[in-house]
């Protein structure tokens, strides 16, 4: 008789690699592609008409040069178009050499056509601005009460996308992706956006040799009459056009003390800003570069009321 003996042993698990949300960082926003920012409500009144007083009247035609220091409450989409770059791995040397394009759409700008940002991480980069006045581009919330629905939502994201289709017909490229990234109001436009996109593309016809990559949405109202917030989570969002299916990577983040998202009448405004700060010093974007909180500089969630 021949007694034959073995073991087993538990193969060691493999590395699953990056999961699908980080992978659609780095596959998203890629050298050579876009991302556009979407600001919210406020944004010719805090934004706008100061990139325009910083126009040189000797030197209509310059770019002027803005620093995020001046205008540091007002800045949430210029930073977050600049963390989205850098959580999708690209250099910060890279970024200011301008390996992808920087837009900024809503924010009311008439006067010029790009401005020269110094970030709060000392990044130096350009930003084209592609036009258009959002709804809510005026005045702050409770100005623009009755202009939070779903019928402006779609005015909005349909004069986003006809505009990025117009900036992008002037852009050198081909085979680009084109990336959102917005705030408050402009977050409800970027989701209608995504969730209508093939609607646009049914209507305006494709965007030029591009399309639409990644879509990311921070301190998002929790409602809206007529139309359903996608909520917090990465998600792929199908959308349905007369003669297109298109599918759109989101990604809705929104702080645990944002009143703007869980309308908590006794949080406080605070928390409705995205770009954490640990006194002067700039610690990143919350959700895309950091996990951080912090409330008027200090670290931490803001106390409520």
């Amino acid at each position: 008789m021949i007694l034959v003996t073995s073991c087993t042993t538990d193969p060691t698990p493999s590395d699953p690699g990056p999961s699908a949300f980080e992978r659609a960082w780095s596959e998203s926003i890629r050298p050579g592609d876009a991302i556009v920012a979407v600001p919210g409500t406020g944004g010719f009144s805090t934004l706008g008409v100061f990139i325009e007083q910083a126009i040189d009247p000797a030197h209509p035609d310059v770019p002027p040069d803005i620093d995020a220091r001046t205008l540091l409450s007002s800045v949430e989409v210029l930073e977050a178009a600049i963390a989205a770059a850098q959580r999708a791995g690209i250099s910060d040397a890279e970024i200011e050499a301008g390996a992808v394009d920087l837009a900024i759409w809503g924010a009311g700008i008439t006067k010029l056509t790009a401005f020269r940002y110094r970030s709060l991480g000392g990044l130096h980069v350009t930003f084209d601005v592609i036009g258009g006045t959002s709804v809510c581009a005026v005045g702050g919330i409770f100005e623009n009460l009755a202009n939070y629905n779903a019928g402006n939502a779609d005015v909005d994201a349909s004069d986003l996308y006809r505009r990025t289709q117009t900036w992008l017909s002037l852009q050198p490229g081909t085979d680009r992706h084109v990336n959102l990234v917005s705030h408050s109001w402009g977050g409800i436009v970027a989701e209608y956006f995504a969730t209508h996109l093939a609607s646009y593309e049914s209507a305006h016809g494709l965007l030029p040799d591009a399309s639409v990559g990644f879509v990311i949405a921070g301190g998002v109202p929790g409602f809206l009459p007529g139309f359903r917030p996608l909520g917090p989570d990465f998600r792929t969002v199908e959308s349905i056009g007369f003669d297109i299916t298109t599918e759109t990577l989101t990604y809705e983040v929104d702080r645990p003390d944002d009143p703007a998202h869980s309308f908590d009448p006794g949080a406080s405004g605070g928390g409705h800003h995205y770009i954490i700060m640990d006194g002067d010093d700039y610690l990143g974007w919350y959700g895309i570069t950091t996990d951080e909180l912090s409330c008027a500089g200090v670290l931490g969630a803001c106390p409520r009321r």
